[in-house]
């Protein structure tokens, strides 16, 4: 889902800081949640902290593409 907002924001000509910021987040936030999968057994702050990142990469995406689609 993270991959296909970050298609849509590039394909809707959303500013290149974005697309390249929702990018990065995303991976940033996938390999934080590797991390404390592979650390950690149970609630550790790589899973929380790597799922929030990557929630926050949608929400934010489709919000910008919302204001996209409406402008």
């Amino acid at each position: 889902m993270g991959l296909l907002v970050v298609l849509l924001l590039e394909l809707n000509q959303a500013p290149l800081w974005a697309v390249h910021l929702a990018g990065t987040g995303l991976i940033f936030g996938r390999l934080l949640h590797a991390w404390g999968l592979s650390r950690h057994k149970g609630v550790s702050f790589g899973r929380f902290g790597g799922t929030v990142l990557t929630w926050l990469v949608l929400i934010v995406g489709a919000a910008g593409l919302i204001w996209l689609a409406l402008t």
